[in-house]
């Protein structure tokens, strides 16, 4: 019961006290994968127990490895770690928490067959590494891939805001055009099956679904979310299993 009170008080925008009621279902069940990424994923959204947040959504991982919400929570640790060692100035290990964050984000985009969250998480991270380009690409993204309101309250302002800079940025004829950096082979294996979805996802929206196969999906999003609805702002797509 605990469980569903921790829900409810999630949906008022109580997180003090859904975080409570987790507690309490981890005093009774240390090993409830849900409640360790909903604790988890909450002190990474408040910035706060990072250290710890990481611990509890690895347990929660251990204990269920295919899950691909799971798998973007750890990923959005590594995201707000980095941004403290940014605020710190410790560069390099912003960086190379980034890139963390990045693998473990395109693993549960892949693992997850495409979710608005996580590819917002993406642009996120190639934001807050200077790409902006490829940030505007994975909001954009998210929009497509039926972006949820009440989980991404703040993403159609960072489409805006993008689209402004970018276009505020004249290409000069005489200058070439920046490379975009190598990537290496898993994560041009997960952005093409990325891809691959948005564009599946956009035949659909036309009729012509029927005439393709989607390729390499894994489960399905909305059937793996938990069936209480939306969530509140701080762990709405951790609730998912």
């Amino acid at each position: 019961i605990h469980y569903q009170l921790g829900v409810i008080e999630g949906t008022r925008h109580h997180v003090d006290a859904a975080l409570g009621h987790m507690e309490k279902v981890l005093e009774l069940d240390p090993k409830n994968a849900a409640a360790l990424n909903y604790i988890g994923y909450s002190w990474a959204e408040r910035g706060e127990n990072l250290d710890e947040a990481e611990e509890l959504i690895r347990r929660a991982l251990a204990l269920s490895p295919e899950d691909g919400y799971i798998t973007d929570s750890l990923g959005w640790v590594y995201y707000k770690m980095a941004e403290m060692h940014f605020r710190e100035d410790r560069k390099d290990e912003a960086l190379s928490l980034l890139e963390r964050a990045r693998k473990q984000l395109l693993q549960a985009a892949e693992m997850t067959g495409g979710d608005p969250v996580v590819s917002e998480h993406l642009g996120d991270v190639h934001l807050l590494r200077g790409e902006k380009a490829r940030a505007l690409d994975y909001y954009e993204e998210a929009v497509g891939l039926e972006m949820r309101q009440s989980e991404q309250p703040n993403l159609m302002e960072k489409i805006e805001r993008l689209r402004r800079e970018l276009e505020r940025a004249p290409h000069s004829p005489g200058l070439p055009h920046l490379r975009r950096p190598a990537l290496d082979l898993d994560q041009l294996v997960a952005e093409s099956l990325v891809e691959l979805r948005r564009v599946v996802h956009g035949l659909r929206d036309v009729g012509l679904h029927d005439r393709v196969t989607e390729v390499g999906r894994v489960g399905d999003p909305e059937l793996s979310r938990h069936a209480v609805g939306e969530l509140g702002p701080v762990g709405e797509a951790r609730m998912r299993q």
